[in-house]
Parts: C-alpha cells; sequence; structure tokens
C-alpha cells in the first residue's frame, strides 16, 4: 500500500490534539496531521475569528504546508462535525484556485452543510448549551464539572457554532472523489441531512452508521479506524 496522509480538520471546539486517540490505531502507512483554528490549541494565542472565510484562510496555508512537506503519495481530507463542514469548504477553494484536490474525503457525525437543519445553539444560555452538548454525546457528567475547563471551552465553542450558523455551504459540488459518510446511531441528525453528501460527489459516496453518538469516533475508536482504513485502501 502507498503510503498516505491525513490531513484532519477538528470538531467545535476542538483542536490539533483532538484526534491523538486515534493514533494508536493508525497502520505504518498512514501519516496524520490535524490542522489548528485561531484561537484553539497551538494557536490559542490569536483571536478567535469572525468569518468562516478567515478561518479557511488559515488552515488552507497549514493544508497547503502538511502536502508540501509530506513524502506520502497521496492526501486524505477528513473532517467530524464542524470540520466536515470546513474540509467541503477547502475542496471549494482548492477547485476555484486550480489546485490539486485530495484522494478522497471522509466526513464524520455532520448532515451535507447545504441540507443540515439549521440549529441556533450559539444564542443558548451556558447552561442550556451545556445541556444539549451533554444530551448528544459530547460532554460527560464528569467533565461537566470542570469549572475551569468549561469557562475556557464554551467562549471557543460558542463561536464556532456562530460561524457555522451565519456561513453559507459551498456553491460547489461534483467533485468526482471518492468519498465516505460515517455517522452515529444515537445521533440527533435526520437521515434527509445525511444523505445529502451525495450531491458534493460524482462517484457513489459510501455510508456507514455505526453504533454511538455524536462522538462515536471516541466511543468506538478502533472500529472506526477500521472502517477508514478499508475505505482509504479501496478507494485509493
Amino acid at each position: 500500500m502507498v503510503d498516505v496522509q491525513v490531513i484532519a480538520l477538528p470538531f467545535a471546539g476542538g483542536n490539533s490534539y483532538s484526534f491523538s486517540f486515534l493514533k494508536a490505531f493508525l497502520p505504518s502507512w498512514i501519516h496524520w496531521e490535524t490542522l489548528e483554528y485561531p484561537g484553539h490549541g497551538k494557536m490559542s494565542s490569536l483571536p478567535l475569528t469572525d468569518s468562516t472565510a478567515a478561518l479557511v484562510d488559515v488552515v488552507l496555508k497549514q493544508y497547503r504546508h502538511c502536502r508540501s512537506k509530506s513524502q506520502a503519495q497521496k492526501t486524505v481530507l477528513y473532517g467530524h462535525s464542524m470540520g466536515s463542514a470546513i474540509a467541503l469548504e477547502i475542496l471549494a477553494e482548492l477547485t476555484q484556485l486550480g489546485e490539486p484536490l485530495p484522494s478522497c474525503v471522509v466526513v464524520s457525525g455532520r448532515g451535507a452543510p447545504h441540507t443540515a437543519a439549521k440549529r441556533d445553539l450559539s444564542s443558548l444560555s451556558d447552561p442550556e448549551l451545556l445541556k444539549f452538548f451533554h444530551r448528544n454525546g459530547s460532554f460527560s457528567a464528569e467533565i461537566l464539572k470542570e469549572t475551569a475547563l468549561m469557562e475556557y471551552i464554551l467562549p471557543i465553542l460558542r463561536n464556532d457554532l456562530r460561524l457555522l450558523e451565519t456561513s453559507n455551504a459551498s456553491a460547489v459540488y461534483d467533485y468526482q472523489i471518492p468519498m465516505l459518510v460515517l455517522n452515529g446511531k444515537q445521533d440527533i441528525l435526520l437521515p434527509e441531512e445525511i444523505s445529502g453528501w451525495s450531491d458534493y460527489s460524482r462517484l457513489p459516496v459510501e455510508y456507514i452508521e455505526m453504533d454511538g453518538a455524536h462522538f462515536f469516533i471516541q466511543q468506538y475508536p478502533q472500529d472506526f479506524m477500521n472502517h477508514l482504513i478499508n475505505f482509504i485502501h479501496d478507494a485509493i
């Protein structure tokens, strides 16, 4: 198998460390890089962005850097939840600029941006927002008790949600790219939200429904990685 580089985009409130738990399941031929959003993780000294366009500009530079320094023959673009929407924006920018696209795309934990139900989460009060994310499996009861951690995360999470709620879905559809879509059976996504991903590829889109809620990738990391690895092996 040729060497493959996975370039990953975190979920709302996440950062470049968010997928570290998956690296234990990586085969030697897959190299994993997670990009960073301004105001998150290693870039926490920078202000949070106030527009999706500004965020995409930052992560696209990181994406190019990852591509240029990598010795891998193939690239996979992966995003979970918010990262799925940002992955599409990267595809749109690359297309408009005439730059090479990744070999395949994997998205999880989100409906297609143009079919996803509008959920006004960013305007919820702190208790309401935490209750929502506890209910969908994002925060455990133990994590919610970490007051200092929640005070740090909530402004970042709220800003990310606001970006998603105010941005427009990319107008560039019909990529000639293999695509895998994974979702948790206990997530709150509707079937029509998930099926909308087929509009983004001229090739048949592969759908996999796993046990678990919104963060099924954390609940069943080995199963998730097995699906990812099998898809990459077949697609590339």
